[in-house]
């Protein structure tokens, strides 16, 4: 398969470029080169920058790939020089979007004929997938371009560019501090490991029943964040103390202090969420590798392993959470 990638540089892209020059596939990434990485030696580099369309059309103009993975297309506006510049070129474009697309309601899990959240802001980041989502959409219905769309929701996993995410939490662990975790931390949520995402991606091309169709890619089971954190600490070989504010005083602390991220808590969790991968499972004939635990595992190996252990972070601000917790308490 000659294969182009938009992105490849980091976390899903980068890996998803090993994986596909692993199994024996000709690769292209397409970005701006501002990231210095380390690529297989056989991938071929062409630099554009998408927000600028007249850039993407010219390095791309009598280009041919069997299969096209988008992992940089966040808006609609970024979909649009690709498409135009390798429309009957190409035999598969895939699309990254994300479950953020979903306008979450009371019935879980969530399937790809679930509703979209129409009212997100168009400059937010779901009403950019949205609209994105949209375009692809209509391209396959009115001219049969082949496309199909990819819904992850939080990733994890080695090369995560979010270190705030797990990696904050194996830090936090590491020092022996408490973590702050808002509400009764039994509300779910449904991650996926950045290996089993790239897989699912792989399991597109040539497949034509995926053509015109959304999946959903996550591991097979949700997870309540009290259960993620402490299943953390247990693969790092320690215990971890789980602080629960109430939400409502956390978000006003947080605002009343100034406190951003990676200090405070970077998940959503204001709602439980689950997503059904069925659909993905059948027609892609695709199955997540990894648990909670086991994926947790492999991801803090590698953390040590790059000796990111041993990078400072600067915790002070929720000294002061923790503080101002225990005096209204």
């Amino acid at each position: 398969m000659d294969a182009l990638v938009l992105g490849g540089s980091r976390f899903v892209g980068l890996h998803l470029t090993r994986l596909l020059d692993s199994q024996g596939h000709k690769v292209t990434v397409l970005n701006r080169g501002n990231t210095p990485v380390d690529l297989p030696d056989g991938v071929e580099r062409l630099t554009a920058d998408r927000k600028k369309p007249s850039e993407v059309k010219a390095v791309l103009k009598g280009k041919k790939y069997d299969a096209v993975f988008d992992i940089s297309g966040y808006v609609a506006a970024d979909l649009e020089p690709v498409i135009a510049a390798l429309e009957g070129n190409i035999d598969h474009y895939v699309l990254t979007t994300t479950t953020a697309v979903y306008n979450l309601g009371e019935v879980v899990p969530i399937g790809e004929d679930f509703p979209l959240n129409w009212d997100a802001p168009e400059d937010s980041y779901a009403g950019g997938k949205i609209r994105a989502e949209e375009l692809l959409r209509k391209a396959h219905s009115e001219r049969g371009f082949p496309a199909t769309i990819i819904r992850p929701p939080v990733i994890y996993g080695p090369d995560n560019y979010m270190p705030e995410r797990e990696f904050a939490y194996f830090a936090r662990i590491t020092q022996g501090r408490s973590l702050i975790i808002p509400g009764d931390g039994k509300n779910i949520f449904h991650p996926v490991h950045v290996d089993d995402l790239v897989a699912a991606y792989v399991a597109v091309p040539g497949n034509q029943k995926a053509i015109g169709q959304s999946y959903n890619i996550e591991q097979l089971h949700g997870t309540t964040f009290d259960y993620w954190f402490n299943t953390i600490a247990e693969v790092m070989g320690k215990t971890v103390e789980i602080v629960h504010p109430d939400g409502a005083w956390f978000d006003r602390a947080i605002d009343e202090m100034g406190i951003e991220s990676p200090n405070g808590f970077v998940y959503y969790w204001g709602a439980s969420y689950t997503f059904d991968t069925e659909k993905a499972r059948r027609e892609l004939d695709w199955e997540p590798r990894y648990d909670v635990k086991e994926g947790l595992a492999m991801t803090y190996k590698w953390w040590v392993e790059q000796g990111l252990d041993k990078e400072t972070w600067d915790f002070s601000p929720e000294d002061r959470l923790l503080e101002a917790y225990t005096s209204s308490a």
